[in-house]
């Protein structure tokens, strides 16, 4: 068991904050091949070692702390004016935050967002524990399991389209997840019909800082 971290973009930080959230598919790198597969034992929690001594990267216990768009700085008044108060920001659930800029002397909006990956440890909300993982072909996603994988649902059916808008509805979670996988791993290289190997994490979720929660 171990402590990581684990990068999120502001739609699947709403997911897991909103309880829609509990699985998460990340890419295996490096890919095994056709040949490989069949013969590869993954290092499981407690099980042995592969052919190729290949280990996945996640275990059973795992703790991740959730990097996100944020923002820390002096907090202001509803009159603009600064308090002794610094504050984190998110992005994901503050994203028509009015910033106060230092070099104008005045607010803005248009705050300096700082990318995910420079969030530090302990400015993390989330804390997700991993309750299972799983290695199988992108493809094989299960309704249920797309459904679990926080796409957002519309009605009747609909779920949102990640590739033709926010507003613009498909037919099912798992199409629905196919539109978002692609909108984030298709210019990569590792698009739905590429169909790549991934490992699959469920999840617990305590949204606190990985420090207030009892290992």
């Amino acid at each position: 068991m171990a402590d990581r971290h684990i990068n999120m973009r502001g739609h699947e930080v709403r997911g897991v904050l909103d309880g829609r959230k509990t699985q998460h598919r990340l890419v295996l790198k490096p890919q095994p091949n056709e040949v490989d597969i069949h013969g590869l034992w993954y290092r499981m929690p407690g099980g042995g070692l592969s052919l190729n001594c290949y280990a996945l990267p996640y275990q059973i216990g795992d703790r991740l702390w959730v990097r996100e768009s944020f923002l820390a700085g002096i907090a202001f008044d509803e009159n603009d004016m600064p308090t002794v108060r610094e504050k984190i920001w998110y992005r994901a659930t503050e994203p028509d935050l009015r910033w106060f800029s230092g070099e104008s002397d005045s607010p803005s909006d248009r705050p300096p967002w700082r990318p995910s990956i420079h969030m530090p440890r302990w400015a993390s909300r989330l804390t997700l524990t991993v309750t299972d993982v799983r290695v199988q072909r992108v493809q094989s996603i299960s309704e249920d399991d797309a459904d679990a994988e926080g796409v957002e649902y519309f009605c009747a059916g609909l779920y949102r389209d990640y590739l033709q808008g926010p507003d613009i509805g498909i037919d099912g979670a798992r199409a629905s997840f196919q539109s978002l996988w692609d909108s984030i791993n298709a210019k990569r290289g590792h698009g739905w019909d590429t169909n790549p190997w991934v490992v699959a994490l469920t999840f617990s979720v305590e949204q606190r800082n990985i420090d207030e929660v009892a290992a």
